[in-house]
């Protein structure tokens, strides 16, 4: 046996477990680098004469735990002792057992036995909580607004039209001179806009300005005039009322917090940067676009012989794109944008492609979202530098890619710079907290 066995109670195991328990107790209360522990001076006495030495230990654990209970650095740390304690004991009241007054020598290795893997089960407990610490405090450095960061996504696409040209008949985007495929960065706002328009839109602070609903941005503008109770004189008008509207615009349309927008049209709302930039995304290797010819059999015109007409479908077989974004604090200032906002933006980057589907679109997938933190809000590290740190390319002896297996991805993250956290968000669970000293002012 190795690990563990809560469902031994035989006395003498039970009697290890619980010299281990009191010995993390005391460590708890009086500090970990003791120099002296419980261990030193009683192990002998406890592996041998039990009943001589655990009266007066349990008598000193109640000072150790209420220290430890009115330490909230601690959480709940004297609850999971206590609940340890709780369960060597309960054996000792509700079967009758005692403390034994001996133990002969097997039962002095049963006694061991019982101290070192109650000690190592709380070892590896105590690595495992740190080790969703660490994953906690990594998800919420993505969230924090004022912390500066790069993000790197992966868009898989299938048989489908990821962002067409109408300089080129609708076909997918490429660039003319590698034939690489490229999604712009306005269809992928899009995308994050329709997300959270579905998602928060009936909120009054997420509004989406850049509608694809035929909605005049001066209609928008003038909203801010009236809410402010100021005269518009049109495309010139005086600094101070604009000083006004453009933080009421910001406030209450998410997409101008977030990516900032130049509204200095008939109803004068100024212009700002937003926070987040997003760049063209652009596939690993070269596309092959297809003008694929459909035969449809509603005809559009009567009066003609056709039974059937043909269509066009253009698609792409098969793309793996690479995008790039930014998130620069010191714009989120300007714009009000908060932690709250920062977290909706992951959200809306994962799922935007969930909620867009369509047959023209074929499958397109979110296959990877990682993001690089940075202490300083200036930065710690040259973007190119932390983007090289992510490489994807297609794996030997793979001649046409048709699925995500095809790459190899790898991701660097050793000797990162200092003040610099890599998170992969691409499923983990996003934090939402609504906390007034998050907000970016």
């Amino acid at each position: 046996m190795e690990e563990l066995n809560p469902a031994d109670d035989t006395p003498a195991y039970l009697c290890g477990r619980l010299l281990a328990v009191l010995e993390r107790i005391q460590r708890e209360a009086l500090g970990k680098d003791l120099s002296s522990t419980i261990v030193d001076r009683y192990y002998g006495t406890a592996s041998s004469a039990p009943a001589s030495v655990f009266g007066r230990l349990l008598r000193g654990v109640q000072p150790h735990l209420s220290k430890i209970r009115g330490d909230k650095s601690k959480g709940d740390t004297a609850k999971w002792l206590e609940r340890d304690l709780r369960e060597i004991l309960d054996p000792f009241e509700y079967q009758g057992k005692s403390f034994p007054s001996t133990l002969n020598a097997i039962q002095q290795g049963m006694f061991a036995l019982g101290f070192y893997h109650q000690k190592s089960a709380s070892i590896r407990a105590a690595i495992a909580g740190a080790q969703q610490k660490k994953e906690r405090l990594q998800s919420a450095r993505v969230t924090t607004s004022n912390v500066s960061g790069q993000n790197v996504f992966l868009l898989e696409v299938i048989d489908g039209n990821p962002n067409g040209d109408p300089d080129a008949g609708n076909l997918p985007r490429t660039d003319p001179e590698t034939m690489n495929g490229l999604i712009s960065d306005v269809c992928i706002k899009r995308k994050v806009r329709n997300w959270v328009d579905i998602t928060h839109g009936t909120e009054d602070r997420f509004k989406i300005y850049v509608q694809d609903k035929g909605i005049a941005l001066n209609d928008l503008h003038q909203r801010a005039y009236v809410a402010k109770n100021i005269t518009s004189t049109g495309p010139k008008q005086k600094r101070e009322d604009v000083d006004q509207v453009r933080p009421w615009m910001c406030e209450n349309f998410y997409d101008i917090r977030t990516f900032g927008a130049v509204m200095n049209t008939q109803f004068n709302c100024g212009q700002v940067r937003g926070p987040v930039q997003i760049l063209f995304a652009r596939s690993i290797n070269p596309i092959v676009p297809l003008d694929l010819a459909i035969t449809r059999v509603a005809i559009t015109q009567q009066g003609t012989d056709k039974s059937t007409e043909m269509g066009r479908k253009p698609i792409v077989p098969y793309g793996l794109y690479l995008g790039r974004g930014f998130y620069t604090p010191h714009f989120a200032k300007q714009t009000s944008f908060s932690r709250e906002d920062l977290g909706i933006f992951w959200q809306a980057l994962r799922g935007a492609w969930e909620l867009d589907r369509a047959a023209s679109r074929g499958m397109m997938s979110l296959r990877g979202l990682y993001v690089f933190s940075h202490e300083n809000p200036l930065g710690n590290a040259p973007a190119h530098r932390l983007f090289d740190r992510i490489s994807v390319r297609r794996k030997d002896g793979v001649q046409a890619p048709r699925c995500i297996a095809d790459y190899t991805i790898e991701v660097n993250q050793a000797a990162l710079p200092p003040d610099i956290t890599f998170t992969d968000i691409t499923e983990e669970e996003i934090e939402q907290e609504h906390e007034d000293e998050d907000q970016a002012s």
